[in-house]
């Protein structure tokens, strides 16, 4: 195809119409529940179905003026709960976070009746801003959310907080300025401070325990919020095993002995963590270490009753596991408010059973339970008028459910004791049965959208899949190649019709299943006829077979939530399978050919080193959630908590690292004659020297965080490598670009700097894996040159399959838990200018095996000349071989899709499925921007080289 036809067509077919599909998709996907935007107001009719509701007295379940919240980030449950030598396991030793909030357990024990713990249980996903959300509103996140973070949405729901507002009364908060970005207008004072930059452990503390005091001196308000981030920053730099653990525990408990000090005695102290934390100090998935956190509450004056009544105390309504859900309507209906309007929580029964005899007790309680089963049944309606969701099934049995328990509250002996209990456990029961229909029926698919998307997404994977195969066996410019590619132009149109449109009408879902069909059947005759797949099948071979295979079998497990979890031994599996077919190859050639013993090396050791190096890679691995029991290589454990627990490993860590690095750098310049250059070779002699004093500055103490140096401490170094590496990338460039340049010494120095720049962010445990990337990359480059003449079909192939298995070589797992944000702080103290910087340091981290393998992609292929055509030029067989393996990524997210799209209601869909589709989907644009980058750059230099030169690869 010539050059100015295939400039057309590569961005339409591998950028812009994939892009169209994945966005249809997830339109349909990833949507968020129906958002009431009512609130609950007292002076209009609460329950228009039910006029003897009307006008809830809500003052008669005051019980407290004010209310203090302190939210503790990442307070797990077992950080507050005293653990005794008996509940440790056999040879288990205390953990640095046991037994230091000592005041919570001293007034648990010394003040019953003013004093309780729960277990507070958060619903997944176990991110900040969703649990806000939920502590707020009471009502359910979902996985849309979760993306949105970091961008956190004004809450426009009825919420704890928007009541205090409406009834005239004042809300003050100090601490996590997440909370001004979900309530912007409705605190009476606030004092945010910055929440992002997970290395400051004591700023926002500091400044929560600095306002905190003057605040409780004031008797103007009814809520006051103090949210804590230094537990939560602990455990994402150090892990909750660590020394800094214990210290913030002991500060935070002398916090709480000041404030149960300082309250009065109309007053509640609520002191809760929004979620818990994983051993390795993560969270946002749904295992019981991210969801188990803390709930206290205490008062001056007595708020448990003395006697729980024996029916009570024997039923299943009393636990010591509470959804944070619940917070709401127990602190709404406390502070005398309603509860907000779409709240899905139910109270907590103890704190509404202290009054003098069981009988008030529980006439007390079953008043306040009916006030939440009456606001729930409303939220419900209202939701099944807006969307069909909740079908009209669930909605009558809820409605049978309700007039039951109104019917019950208007019987004329409903005032006794048996009959308080029963109705009390019906209550229960609503509550419970509404949760369970929300839960199940939350997401409110597209299907259509879904399909459509899904379907642009298989005719892309088909046309690139011709386009690849056929980029360089013909110069002509078929009819049929302008068809295809003005039919994808025609659905990238039509899909950004349809993302702008709210509803598909029958005439369009026709037009688009008809030219889908059209459009698959033609490019598949097109796929059949052409030159590329007679040659294929004239040429097989056990590489063809086994890639042909594997690249079927690789997307096909996608679909198996036990695949998706152990991956990273499926891919080891399948490269470990390569690695014995190339040693069998080695050694036949070696056997029909010379028998020399001088070449037995070449022949036997190289492929065995191959097989010894993957075998290295576990080292590195991290462990998902769901393959517990794991250990996590300590290469992805911090420097500091590291040598904690052992000072000689984490010395011997840091000096392999160091040795490595020094070696990759030393040998590559020599192999590729850098050290000719002298602009080159001391400054990357001085970026390796310099990331090497950051990682030794972390060895040392941290400095006071009011010191001046503090600003510099982990910045100085990384901020130096930066400048030297644009400096380098653009006077390597720059030299690509002049004419009769010697390609391959700029192009591997621009190489190094990205490595360089890859082994900064990933820290000095995986600098070890990068470097094992790279010789793993060397020995396999001469063990494909000694097997000559190899399908590229399966190079491709096996650097994709070999960017994955690096993926998870550096500590990485397709989880929320893998991604370390401490990267994007590398170099930077305090918040950094931009998300979109913050978003680019997180990516090299996370991607850097794919931006590394596609970087060196073009150095490998000079090596392994023998597998070109006379004619063919490395910016082509570069090109062929960057487009196979987006072939093979935008195929792993087609079967990431659609095993979503399957598995929608299935119980792992959050957590395994819809997070691998995410990833999948980011990795193929992450391949797409950094093969634009190098092709740009190879394509510029090739211009200027003679094309029978050092671009030009022949077989020998």
């Amino acid at each position: 195809m010539k050059s100015s036809f295939l400039f057309c067509t590569v961005p339409v077919i591998f950028v812009i119409l994939p892009a169209t599909g994945l966005l249809l998709f997830t339109s349909g996907f990833f949507l968020t529940r129906v958002a009431i935007e009512e609130k609950s107001n007292r002076s209009v009719p609460y329950l228009s179905n039910y006029p003897e509701t009307d006008e809830i007295n809500f003052e008669e379940f005051t019980r407290f003026n004010r209310v203090v919240i302190l939210v503790i980030d990442a307070l797990r449950y077992d950080f507050v709960k005293r653990i005794t030598r008996d509940e440790l396991a056999i040879d288990a030793e205390f953990k640095p976070y046991h037994n230091h909030m000592r005041t919570i357990t001293n007034l648990i024990d010394n003040y019953p009746r003013q004093a309780k713990l729960y277990k507070f249980l958060a619903d997944p996903p176990t991110n900040t801003m969703q649990r806000i959300k939920g502590l707020t509103t009471g009502s359910l996140p979902t996985f849309v959310d979760q993306t949105s973070n970091f961008n956190s949405p004004k809450i426009t729901e009825d919420s704890i907080i928007h009541q205090i507002y409406r009834s005239g009364r004042k809300s003050l908060f100090v601490g996590d300025d997440t909370w001004i970005d979900l309530f912007p207008d409705t605190f009476a004072e606030t004092y945010p401070y910055p929440s992002f930059n997970v290395r400051d452990l004591h700023t926002v503390d500091a400044g929560v325990i600095k306002h905190l005091p003057p605040f409780l001196e004031r008797g103007d308000w009814s809520l006051l919020i103090g949210h804590f981030l230094g537990v939560d920053h602990v455990g994402h730099i150090y892990g909750p095993d660590h020394s800094s653990m214990k210290n913030k525990l002991t500060q935070l408990d002398g916090v709480i002995n000041s404030v149960v000090n300082q309250i009065s005695d109309d007053t509640l102290l609520v002191v809760l963590g929004d979620h818990g934390m994983t051993e390795t100090g993560d969270h946002g998935g749904d295992t019981s270490d991210e969801t188990d956190a803390a709930l206290f509450l205490y008062s001056p004056n007595p708020i448990f009753p003395l006697l729980m009544p024996s029916p009570i105390l024997n039923s299943p309504i009393i636990s010591d596991s509470v959804s944070q859900k619940n917070i709401v309507p127990t602190i709404s209906l406390l502070l005398g408010l309603p509860i907000p309007y779409s709240n899905l929580g139910a109270l907590i029964p103890e704190l509404f059973l202290n009054k003098e005899n069981p009988l008030s007790s529980l006439s007390f309680l079953s008043r306040a339970m009916l006030t939440n089963c009456l606001q729930l049944w409303r939220c419900l309606t209202h939701y099944s008028l807006l969307t069909s969701d909740i079908s009209s099934y669930d909605m009558e049995i809820l409605r049978i459910k309700i007039d039951s328990i109104t019917s019950s509250h208007q019987s004329s002996n409903f005032y006794e004791i048996n009959n308080l209990i029963a109705f009390i456990e019906k209550c229960t029961e609503f509550l419970n049965h509404s949760e369970k229909i929300c839960q199940s029926v939350w997401a409110r698919f597209r299907i259509e959208r879904m399909s459509i998307g899904f379907s642009i997404l298989i005719f892309t994977a088909l046309l690139q899949y011709y386009i690849t195969t056929n980029l360089y066996q013909h110069d002509n410019i078929y009819l049929g190649d302008k068809i295809l590619l003005y039919a994808s132009i025609s659905y990238v149109i039509l899909g950004l019709l349809l993302l702008m449109s709210t509803e598909l009408t029958y005439s369009i879902k026709i037009i688009m299943v008809s030219s889908c069909m059209v459009s698959m059947s033609f490019i598949i005759y097109r796929i059949i006829t052409s030159r590329y797949l007679i040659y294929f099948r004239e040429s097989v071979n056990l590489f063809s077979i086994s890639s042909l295979v594997f690249s079927i079998i690789s997307p096909i497990s996608l679909f198996s939530n036990s695949f998706i979890i152990r991956e990273d031994s499926r891919i080891e599996f399948m490269l470990q399978t390569y690695n014995l077919i190339l040693l069998f190859k080695s050694l036949s050639i070696w056997y029909t050919q010379s028998r020399d013993k001088s070449h037995i090396i070449t022949s036997l050791f190289n492929p065995c080193l191959l097989l010894s190096l993957m075998s290295l890679t576990r080292l590195f691995h991290a462990c998902r959630p769901e393959q517990l029991p794991c250990d996590s290589s300590i290469f992805s454990l911090h420097l500091l908590n590291l040598a904690e627990k052992s000072f000689i490993s984490a010395f011997l860590r840091i000096l392999l690292s160091i040795i490595l690095l020094i070696i990759t750098v030393d040998l590559l310049s020599w192999k590729y004659q850098i050290s000719n250059y002298k602009c080159y070779s001391i400054s990357l002699t001085s970026l390796y020297v310099l990331i090497i004093i950051f990682w030794l500055t972390k060895l040392l103490p941290e400095p006071p965080i009011h010191s001046s140096l503090i600003s510099y401490y982990y910045t100085f170094s990384p901020r130096i490598v930066y400048l030297i590496a644009i400096f380098l990338i653009c006077i390597s460039t720059w030299n690509l670009s002049k004419h009769n340049t010697d390609f391959s010494i700029h192009y591997s120095s621009l190489c190094l700097v990205v490595w360089l720049l890859s082994c900064l962010l990933v820290g000095d445990g995986m600098t070890s894996s990068l470097a094992l990337l790279l010789l793993y990359q060397g020995i396999l480059s001469k063990v494909v040159s000694y097997c000559g003449s190899l399908p590229l079909f399966f190079i491709s192939h096996y650097f994709f399959l070999l960017c994955s298995q690096f993926y998870f070589a550096i500590g990485h797992q397709f989880t929320v838990h893998s991604i370390r944000y401490e990267a994007a702080f590398t170099g930077f103290h305090g918040d950094l200018p931009s998300f979109i910087l913050a978003g680019f340091l997180i990516g090299i981290n996370m991607f850097a095996p794919y931006i590394c393998n596609i970087c060196f992609l073009p150095l490998f292929l000079l090596t392994i000349n023998n597998e070109l055509k006379k004619d063919t030029s490395l910016l082509q067989i570069s090109m062929t071989t960057w487009l196979h393996i987006l072939c093979f990524a935008n195929i792993q997210v087609l079967c990431t899709c659609a095993a979503a799209y399957i598995h929608r209601r299935h119980l792992m869909v959050w957590n395994v499925f819809a997070p691998r589709f995410v990833y999948e989907s980011v990795i193929y644009y992450v391949l797409v921007v950094s093969i634009f980058v190098i092709f740009s750059i190879v394509y510029r230099a090739s211009l200027q080289i003679n094309v029978k030169g050092n671009l030009l690869i022949k077989r020998q």
